[in-house]
């Protein structure tokens, strides 16, 4: 079996969104941006409480990152108001639902809701990842829904940069030709 893919994930913030100008080297840009990690083990979520003032240049933005292999994730879903719209306006990769939707899930409403959101998945395109996975119940109650992607600390917890650096590179040695 192989192991699940690596990926760095960043909360990018409303002055990133909103005040990000490209600029036409685009691949130096982006090389910069990264500080050298490949972009296809990259992945910018935007938070819930991100406040997008321009999302023309927000959706502008998305897709010039999405072309070059950075995947967009909408983080935090299930907590705010604002999600539905943004999950329909903005082209996303992963959408992340919120560790305290997940931590209830023994309502069948918010079951209901989880396997509505894996068959919207399924039509839109994304990948769902359930946060906040901190027993064995909630991770048998999130697989029943359809959702296959978790993290939370029942299935490890955080490392530190250095820690990640040496497992991706760990890896990447390891991957044979065909991978």
């Amino acid at each position: 079996k192989l192991d699940p893919p690596i990926y760095c994930g960043w909360n990018i913030s409303s002055k990133f969104l909103n005040n990000t100008v490209l600029p036409g080297a685009d691949a130096e840009w982006l090389k910069a941006l990264l500080n050298g990690l490949p972009p296809e083990m990259t992945v910018f979520e935007i938070v819930e409480s991100t406040v997008i003032e321009n999302p023309e240049a927000t959706k502008t933005l998305i897709n010039r990152l999405r072309s070059k292999g950075v995947r967009i994730a909408l983080d935090d879903f299930g907590i705010g108001m604002s999600n539905l719209e943004r999950l329909l306006e903005y082209p996303i990769d992963i959408l992340k639902i919120d560790r305290s939707f997940v931590q209830s899930l023994t309502q069948e409403s918010r079951e209901g809701i989880m396997r509505g959101l894996v068959e919207m998945s399924k039509t839109m395109g994304f990948e769902i990842i359930a946060e906040g996975i901190e027993t064995q119940n909630q991770l048998d109650l999130v697989r029943a829904a359809g959702i296959t992607h978790a993290q939370g600390y029942f299935l490890g917890k955080p490392g530190t940069a250095d820690y990640w650096l040496e497992e991706i590179l760990r890896r990447r040695s390891q991957k044979t030709p065909s991978e």
